[in-house]
C-alpha cells in the first residue's frame, strides 16, 4: 500500500512540474511569436513607405523632365522602373497572410502600373510635340493626378490596418511580457500547493485503510446475513411462482455470428409453465425453446419474444392454441428482461367462450334490430344515463355512438307538432313509471319517419327497493304507416272512381243539353250585339272547364291497360317537355336538361308514362314564381335504376304535407281539381316505379323517378 502511494506522490510531482514547463514554454513562444509579427508589421509599413517613395520619385523624374526637357531628370523614374517591382513582390509577399491587405495591395500594383502607363504617354507625347505643354498632356496630367491621388488613399488604407495590428501586437507583447515572471511564480506555488495536497491526501489515505478493514469485517458479516435473507426469498419467491395458477417463464436470446435472435434459452420456469410442456423445470433449464417446441414458430410465440427481446416494448394477447387436439385460449404477457423476455400466461378458455358467445349474442341483436328496423336503449336511474344499441342511432340518423345519448336525445327529431306529447310521455316514464307506448313522427334528413316508443316498466326490487333501471324499444314503423296509408289511398281511390263516373254520368247529360242550346243560341242572336255575345263566350269557356273536369275524372278512376314496350326514357321525357313547352314559356320558366349517355331502355307504357310526366311538370311550373323559375331535368343511371329526377326553385312544400301530395283532391294552390300528382304516381305505380319527394320551405322541390331495370 505505501509502495502506491509513494507511485502516487512522484507521478503527482512529476505531473505538476511537467504541467509548469509546458505553461512557461508556451508563454515564452507566445512572447516571440508577438516579438516576431511586430517585425513583420514594422516590414510592411517600411514597404508601403518604400513603395510610396519610389512612386514619387517617378513622378518628381517625369515632371522636372516636362518642364526643362532635360532628360537628366528622368533618371529617378528610371531607377524607380527597375527598383518598383521587387517592392511590390516584396509588399505582397509579407500581407499574403492577410487577405484583406492582399487584396489591397493588388489594387495598389494596379493603380501603379496604370500611374507608369499615364507617365510614359506624358513622356512619349513631350518627345513629339514642340509645345511645352499641350492639351493632351494636360489631360494625361490630370489623369495622373486622379491616380497618385487614389495610389496615397490605397496606400494609407493598408497603413492604418497594418498599424492597428501592430498597435494590438504591441499590447499582447507588453501583456505577455509583464505577466511571465508572475505567471512563474504562480505555477510554482501551485507545485507547492498540489505537493502538500498530495501529502495530506497520503496521510488521510492511510487513516482511511485502517478504517476500511474495520468496515470490511462489518460488510463479511453483513454480507453473510444477506446471503442468508437472500437464500430464504428466493425459496419464498419460488414457493410463490410454483403456486402460482399462471404459468412463468424467462428466456435469454440465442444470437448467431450476425447477432440476429436465432432461439430462446429457458433460465426460469415455474411448476404451472413446466407442467404444460410436459418436463420438470430443472429438465427445462438451459434448453432451447425450439428443441422442446418447435411449434412455437407456427404458433407465432417466437417471433413475438423475439419481437419484445428487441424493440424492450411489452405485449399483451390473447391466443388460441393448440395442443394434442385440444384448443385452449391463453392470455399472454410478454416484458423485456435484459437480453431476453419474461412470458406470462394463463388459461382464459372458459372466459373467452363466455366473452365469444356475448359477442355472437350481441351481433345476433344488432342483425335482428336490423331486420326489425327498431333500436333499443336502457336508463340507469341511480346515475340518470342512458345507452343506446347501434339500431337506435340508425333510427335517428347518426352513426353509432356518434353522441353520448341523453333523453334530450329523443327530443332532438321529434315533429313539432308531436314535441310535447313525447316530452309528456317521457316524464311519465321516468317520474311516474306509467305509460305503455307512444307513435309519434320524427324528421330526418327532411324526410318524416313514423316510430313506436315502447318502455319496459317491470318493479323487481333490489336493496334500495324498487328497481329504478328502465328498458325499452324504439320500433321505425314508417312503412307500416306507409302500407296503411296506401291501402286507405286505394279504398279512396276505389270509392273516389265510383263517385267520379256517377258525376260524370250524370252531369254530362245535362251538358250536352247545355251546349246544344248554346249553339243554338248563337245561331238566333244577332250578329251585332256584343254583350250577348261575352255571355255565351263565358258559358261556352266555363261549359269547356266542366267537360275538361269531367274527362280528368274518368281518367283519373278508370284502370290502366298498359301498352308495354322497351322505350328510351330520354324520348319519353323529352315528348312529355314538348307538351308542357308552352306553359313553361308562357311562365318564363328557364329549362335545364341534362340526359344520361347510353341508358338502357326500359319498359313501359310510353303514351301514359307521358301523362305522369307531364302531370309533374305541370306541378313544378306552376310551382314557380313566373320569369324567376328555374326548372331542371335530368336522367342517369345507378345501381340498377333508370333515374329522372325533376327540380324546380319554387316555393316548396312542408314536410308534413309531403305524404299528402299524392292523396286525390288534394291541392296546395287554387284551381285545379288535385287528380294529377295522384294520377301520376298511379301510373307509376302500375310499372313497379318509385316516387320520391324531397323538399322544404322555400328552397323548392325536387322528384326523383327510379325504374328498375329487369333482365330480359
Amino acid at each position: 500500500m505505501k509502495n502506491i502511494y509513494t507511485r502516487s506522490l512522484f507521478l503527482g510531482i512529476v505531473t505538476v512540474l511537467l504541467a509548469i514547463s509546458l505553461l512557461t514554454y508556451r508563454n515564452l513562444i507566445n512572447y516571440i511569436d508577438e516579438v516576431s509579427l511586430i517585425r513583420h508589421s514594422n516590414k510592411v509599413l517600411t514597404a508601403v513607405q518604400d513603395v510610396l517613395s519610389s512612386i514619387k520619385d517617378a513622378e518628381t523624374g517625369h515632371r522636372g523632365y516636362q518642364l526643362t526637357r532635360d532628360s537628366s531628370y528622368l533618371q529617378p523614374y528610371f531607377n524607380s522602373l527597375t527598383e518598383l517591382p521587387g517592392q511590390i513582390k516584396k509588399l505582397d509577399s509579407l500581407l499574403s497572410y492577410n487577405s484583406r491587405q492582399s487584396k489591397k495591395a493588388d489594387t495598389l500594383n494596379l493603380l501603379i502600373e496604370n500611374q507608369f502607363a499615364i507617365i510614359s504617354q506624358i513622356l512619349s507625347n513631350a518627345g513629339r510635340s514642340s509645345l511645352y505643354m499641350d492639351q493632351f498632356e494636360s489631360h494625361l496630367l490630370a489623369r495622373g493626378k486622379d491616380n497618385m491621388t487614389e495610389i496615397r488613399a490605397v496606400a494609407r488604407r493598408i497603413v492604418n490596418e497594418e498599424e492597428t495590428t501592430f498597435n494590438d501586437r504591441i499590447s499582447r507583447e507588453t501583456k505577455y511580457r509583464n505577466t511571465a515572471p508572475v505567471a512563474l511564480l504562480a505555477y510554482t506555488l501551485i507545485a507547492l500547493i498540489g505537493m502538500t495536497f498530495l501529502f495530506i491526501r497520503i496521510v488521510e489515505a492511510l487513516n482511511k485503510r485502517r478504517v476500511a478493514e474495520d468496515q470490511l469485517k462489518e460488510n463479511v458479516e453483513a454480507l453473510r446475513k444477506e446471503a442468508a435473507e437472500r437464500e430464504f426469498a428466493q425459496k419464498t419467491l419460488r414457493n410463490v411462482l410454483d403456486n402460482s395458477l399462471d404459468g412463468i417463464m424467462a428466456f435469454k436470446s440465442v444470437r448467431n455470428a450476425d447477432f440476429e435472435v436465432e432461439d430462446f434459452e429457458w433460465i426460469m420456469a415455474n411448476s404451472m409453465s413446466s407442467k404444460s410442456m410436459g418436463s420438470s423445470d430443472r429438465k427445462l433449464i438451459g434448453q432451447r425453446l425450439l428443441h422442446v417446441r418447435p411449434e412455437s414458430k407456427t404458433e407465432g410465440l417466437f417471433e413475438m419474444y423475439k419481437e419484445v427481446t428487441e424493440s424492450g416494448r411489452p405485449k399483451e394477447v390473447e391466443k388460441l392454441i393448440e395442443r394434442e387436439g385440444v384448443a385452449t385460449w391463453f392470455s399472454i404477457t410478454i416484458v423485456k428482461l435484459e437480453d431476453g423476455c419474461i412470458a406470462t400466461f394463463s388459461d382464459i378458455t372458459t372466459q373467452k367462450t363466455q366473452q365469444l358467445l356475448i359477442e355472437e349474442r350481441g351481433l345476433l341483436l344488432k342483425e335482428a334490430e336490423t331486420l326489425a328496423n327498431m333500436g333499443s336503449w336502457k336508463w340507469y336511474g341511480k346515475t340518470d344515463s342512458l345507452i343506446w344499441s347501434d339500431g337506435l342511432y340508425r333510427i335517428w340518423g347518426h352513426r353509432p355512438h356518434a353522441f353520448e345519448p341523453t333523453w334530450s336525445s329523443f327530443l332532438e327529431n321529434v315533429y313539432e307538432e308531436d314535441l310535447q306529447a313525447v316530452a309528456d310521455f317521457i316524464q311519465k316514464v321516468r317520474v311516474k313509471r306509467s305509460g305503455s307506448e307512444l307513435n309519434y313522427r320524427i324528421e330526418v334528413g327532411g324526410q318524416i319517419k313514423y316510430v313506436l316508443l315502447v318502455p319496459n316498466l317491470s318493479e323487481d326490487s333490489d336493496s334500495d327497493g324498487l328497481s329504478l333501471d328502465i328498458l325499452g324499444a324504439v320500433i321505425d314503423v314508417t312503412t307500416q304507416k306507409k302500407a296503411e296509408r296506401d291501402m286507405l289511398i286505394a279504398e279512396r281511390l276505389s270509392m273516389t272512381g265510383k263517385i267520379a263516373r256517377t258525376i260524370a254520368h250524370e252531369v254530362r247529360n245535362p251538358l250536352t243539353s247545355l251546349n246544344l242550346a248554346l249553339e243554338q243560341l248563337k245561331d238566333e242572336m244577332p250578329q251585332d250585339d256584343d254583350s250577348l255575345s261575352s255571355y255565351t263566350e263565358v258559358i261556352e269557356r266555363n261549359a269547356g272547364r266542366i267537360e275538361q273536369l269531367i274527362g280528368e275524372m274518368l281518367n283519373s278512376s278508370r284502370p290502366k291497360e298498359l301498352n308495354l314496350a322497351l322505350t328510351n326514357m330520354d324520348d319519353v321525357v323529352e315528348e312529355a317537355i314538348a307538351l308542357t313547352i308552352d306553359r313553361i314559356n308562357l311562365n318564363q320558366i328557364k329549362l335545364e336538361k341534362c340526359y344520361g349517355e347510353e341508358l338502357p331502355r326500359v319498359l313501359l307504357d310510353k303514351e301514359k308514362m307521358k301523362i305522369a310526366f307531364l302531370n309533374i311538370f305541370i306541378n313544378a311550373v306552376e310551382a314557380m314564381e313566373p320569369s324567376k323559375g328555374i326548372l331542371k331535368i335530368e336522367t342517369k343511371r345507378k345501381d340498377g335504376f333508370v333515374i329522372v329526377s325533376i327540380s324546380d326553385n319554387g316555393k316548396g312544400i312542408a314536410p308534413r304535407d309531403i305524404d299528402r301530395l299524392f292523396d286525390p283532391f288534394y291541392t296546395g294552390k287554387a284551381g285545379g281539381m288535385g287528380l294529377g300528382l295522384t294520377t301520376a304516381k298511379n301510373i307509376l305505380s302500375s310499372h313497379n316505379a318509385t316516387i320520391e319527394v324531397r323538399s322544404a320551405i322555400n328552397a323548392g322541390t325536387s322528384f326523383y323517378v327510379n325504374f328498375k331495370l329487369a333482365e330480359y
